[in-house]
């Protein structure tokens, strides 16, 4: 058993930034050189390498999507899979972030924008998340204990596939129908085959991939 690798703040007394830069923004440089202070980083160095990764992590089904990327992806096609935004951030977003303004907020999301939420929707519980991914992800850890079966429809959005499995979930499958819409009568029959533990049914609207709304 490898031991802990730990840094005292003692060793840290009498580093200071260099003086003609801010002390409170910290550089690559900057980092690098009181990581070359510590005497523990060329020990947590190798033992990061002799790390395994866990069985989920490394059983987890490949992004199929990196596969298309490396093949298909060349000068001339453009690539739509990432949804990235053509606009840049609002200037005073810019600003504020020059100025080193920051901190953690509400982890449920801005006051104001919650709010809003809760009026539009009609809905007291509201959580703000950085994307769906990470709300799928919230969603699973609050209703889900490891073992427990998760229903994916065929065809799958494949991250959610991969979220299951880090999360020691067990994906049971389904076929939607002609018109790529789930089945209430594949949901009767996941749920009461013996010994089974479906607890979730995931539904995207529009589907991801194929665009079909519930």
């Amino acid at each position: 058993t490898e031991r802990p690798i730990v840094a005292p703040a003692a060793q840290l007394r009498g580093v200071r930034p260099p003086q003609d830069r801010d002390p409170s923004r910290l550089t690559a440089e900057s980092a690098g050189a009181l990581l070359d202070l510590l005497p523990h980083t060329r020990a947590f160095r190798v033992t990061m390498r002799r790390l395994r990764p866990s069985m989920r992590a490394a059983n987890a089904s490949e992004a199929i999507v990196e596969r298309i990327i490396a093949t298909h992806l060349r000068p001339g096609i453009a690539n739509l899979a990432p949804g990235t935004a053509h606009w840049s951030p609002p200037e005073r977003l810019v600003e504020a972030a020059l100025r080193g303004d920051g901190g953690y907020g509400d982890i449920r999301g801005e006051p104001a924008l919650l709010a809003a939420l809760r009026e539009e929707h009609g809905r007291e519980h509201v959580m703000v998340t950085p994307g769906a991914n990470q709300a799928f992800v919230h969603a699973l850890l609050s209703t889900c204990d490891v073992g427990d079966e998760v229903l994916l429809w065929r065809p799958y959005y494949f991250s959610h596939l991969v979220a299951l499995q880090l999360l020691g979930l067990v994906p049971v499958f389904a076929d939607c129908d002609e018109a790529g819409l789930p089945t209430p009568d594949a949901v009767r029959a996941s749920a009461s085959r013996p010994g089974g533990r479906l607890r979730a049914v995931v539904l995207v609207s529009p589907s991801n991939p194929t665009g079909a709304v519930c």
